[in-house]
């Protein structure tokens, strides 16, 4: 495996080598110098695999100059190659002290110290750098961009009925709708609506609203804790199980279920959890929070059980910190609607066995100092599982964030340079938000969800009036599944009502064709065909543009009363675009001849302008999907030629639609533009950070 890992490092892939480190240490054994709180550090386990792990992972992270968790972990990796004593590789500690001292003369926090003049460290100067490390994680001026969030604050304030709405939204209820939410004033594309942690807001916030009987302004700045969401197995490895930060270095992982890894210094979330006088190796433990102690030992039972690990989470938290869960102020979980009369015979039989199961692990999980559960608590407590189940099938919410997908996991191809940025929206975390809950379904929503931490903030995205319902979208937008009839499908199986919105109700077009199987059998050649052209080398321009023309007389069928149907239900014209234009550029820079590689480099990146051309057009110029696909196109565009090549798209037309409108012809008009629309979709904190992350400027000619 290590072997492997190397090759990884050594071509240059240091996210996904890192990630692969990273992964790594969730299962090797002794990888800390330190234990959990439940656990006895074993000195007499091997922990040289551990060693290692950091080792490479710090050499990772400082080619992503990632100074501060590139130093902890060579720290911790010279720590335990240390502790063997005679049996610890000079050469490799060699390295790692190197590795150290120029980690520190890149980090403007630690303090100075001459450690040049050490040839090789002792573990006693090992053990003082990890305490000095751990001892500024304390400090709020260094911490605050690691362990906090900064939260926008609703217009109007917020108000006292529904914590976590703006004072300009009611929720009101009518025997048809339910409840929903109105507006009570205006509010423009980028107001925030609302903000709420997962789980809604702590009970003394909400007391002190009824009491005071105002909340216009909250702190902006909260500590980040999932304790109310469940983060997904897929993202533990990259994410901190106690706060929801990306993991760079790794502070702990769970010598037990190795299942939660948590982040490492600088980081207020990693001090908080240890426990010990003077921070030393031998009497220093980790504390990890109660809630993942009670379920530790079953988490490959609640990985399997879907919407179960949330509810056992729910439940545990209100059989041991009843406040988090306050059922008799709105909102609570005990009055979302649960659909029982909905739901099938055999769902309700499969969610009826879920909750047994959740309740006698809930049996298991009390700590000694608890009192037992008696028989009729167990009933009650599996009775509560069963209804929360049925509502949060209906209720919960999934944690999204945009992650670069080829950053992640090592491509097939083994030149470097076939590597392209790949942005992907990712499932990160579920959990319930009680507010969010209350809005209605609409397949073209007034309002769109974002994410900063544990905390929801919803945003408007188009004028909302006062009385007008405030909707929005559980999944089928109508731009995204053209078919109402299929969008009706969706939302009956999972929601159990029937969409009365303007696009299902009175669509343009109610004609919903069904392709013969000659018409299925010529689009799949005539795709083939799409993209045999984009690898012949070099890909020509009259062979594309043929093929091209084939595939949209293929994909719409003509229609009388609309403009006609694309009935592919597994692709659009911007993926087909985005495809074709990939394929291009990978396999274009394998091609000898510098001319050749410049034309086709040029085709395939005029073919992702066209994509993003296509999303504009259909999507809208201020939506989330022509943002991404305008910054994926830059990201792209930036790694393979390393400039802004204007007069290049200018010489070579390729598709019809005119393409200044959706993408500006120079960069900075580039960034002018994302940073315009992620600041209505996102704010503009969270648009600056998008730039930040994932659009990285370079010198430009001027092209």
């Amino acid at each position: 495996m290590f072997v492997c890992l190397i090759i990884v490092l050594r071509s240059g892939r240091y996210s996904a080598s890192a990630n692969a480190y990273r992964s790594g240490l969730l299962h090797a054994p002794n990888a800390f110098p330190f234990a959990s709180s439940m656990d006895t550090l074993s000195y007499d386990t091997d922990s040289s695999e551990a060693a290692l792990l950091h080792g490479n992972l710090s050499a990772a992270l400082v080619h992503q100059q990632l100074w501060s968790a590139a130093l902890f972990s060579a720290v911790v990796a010279l720590e335990l190659h240390l502790s063997r004593g005679s049996a610890a590789p000079v050469n490799t500690v060699h390295r790692l002290w190197s590795r150290v001292i120029c980690c520190i003369k890149h980090v403007d926090w630690f303090p100075e110290q001459d450690l040049a003049s050490h040839a090789i460290p002792t573990v006693s100067q090992i053990v003082k750098l990890r305490q000095t490390l751990i001892a500024l994680s304390a400090e709020s001026s260094l911490c605050a961009g690691f362990s906090s969030v900064t939260l926008p604050t609703p217009r109007y304030g917020y108000q006292t009925s529904y914590p976590g709405f703006s004072t300009g939204l009611q929720v009101v209820s009518s025997a048809s709708k339910g409840r929903h939410v109105i507006a009570t004033t205006e509010f423009e594309p980028g107001d925030v609506l609302a903000v709420e942690p997962a789980g809604g807001w702590s009970a003394t916030i909400t007391q002190h609203n009824h009491s005071a009987q105002t909340d216009k302004v909250r702190p902006t700045s909260c500590s980040p804790t999932t304790e109310h969401l469940i983060l997904l197995p897929s993202q533990r490895m990259t994410k901190c199980a106690a706060c929801l930060s990306t993991l760079s270095a790794v502070g702990f992982v769970c010598p037990r279920c190795c299942d939660a890894a948590y982040c490492a210094p600088p980081s207020k979330c990693f001090t908080s959890h240890l426990v010990g006088k003077d921070r030393s190796s031998k009497d220093l433990t980790y504390c990890q929070p109660p809630w993942h102690n009670a379920e530790c030992r079953f988490t490959f039972l609640l990985n399997s059980s879907g919407l179960g690990h949330l509810c056992f989470r729910l439940a545990w938290l209100l059989q041991n910190h009843s406040s988090h869960l306050v059922c008799d102020v709105e909102p609570s979980i005990s009055t979302l609607v649960d659909h029982f009369d909905a739901f099938d015979v055999n769902d309700l039989f499969e969610y009826a066995l879920t909750a047994w199961m959740l309740a006698s692990v809930l049996l298991k999980s009390v700590f000694p100092n608890q009192e037992s559960v008696r028989p009729h608590d167990f009933a009650v407590r599996g009775l509560w599982c069963f209804d929360t189940l049925r509502r949060l099938q209906c209720n919960a919410h999934a944690i999204t964030e945009i992650q670069d997908r080829s950053q992640l996991h090592p491509p097939e191809q083994e030149t470097t340079s076939c590597i392209l940025p790949q942005l992907e929206q990712v499932r990160v975390a579920t959990a319930l938000f009680l507010c969010g809950s209350m809005f209605n379904h609409s397949c073209e929503p007034s309002v769109e969800n974002s994410f900063r931490g544990h905390f929801i903030v919803v945003r408007c995205v188009k004028p909302i009036h006062v009385s007008d319902e405030v909707f929005n979208c559980y999944g089928p937008h109508y731009l995204h599944e053209l078919s109402a009839g299929r969008r009706q499908s969706q939302l009956l199986q999972q929601y159990f009502f029937k969409c009365d919105c303007t696009h299902c109700k009175n669509p343009t077009c109610r004609l919903e064709p069904v392709p013969d199987i000659q018409l299925v059998n010529r689009w799949t050649t005539a795709v083939d065909q799409l993209l045999s052209g984009a690898d012949s080398s070099p890909p020509t321009l009259n062979t594309l543009q043929c093929s091209w023309n084939n595939i949209c007389d293929l994909g719409s069928i003509p229609c009388d009363k609309c403009k006609g149907h694309w009935w592919p239900e597994d692709t659009t014209p911007g993926c087909l675009l985005d495809t074709v234009g990939r394929r291009i550029l990978v396999n274009a820079q394998l091609v000898s001849s510098a001319d050749n590689r410049l034309e086709s480099l040029v085709l395939g990146l005029q073919c992702l302008l066209g994509s993003v051309s296509w999303t504009y057009a259909h999507y809208g110029p201020t939506s989330s999907e022509y943002l991404w696909e305008l910054v994926s196109f830059v990201r792209v565009t930036l790694a393979v030629l390393n400039d802004w090549p204007v007069k290049k798209f200018a010489e070579t037309k390729f598709y019809p639609l005119p393409i200044n409108k959706a993408v500006p012809q120079t960069l900075d008009l580039c960034v002018d533009r994302i940073l315009a629309v992620a600041n209505v979709l996102y704010g503009f904190q969270k648009a600056s950070e998008i730039l930040s992350t994932f659009v990285v400027t370079v010198p430009h000619s001027d092209d």
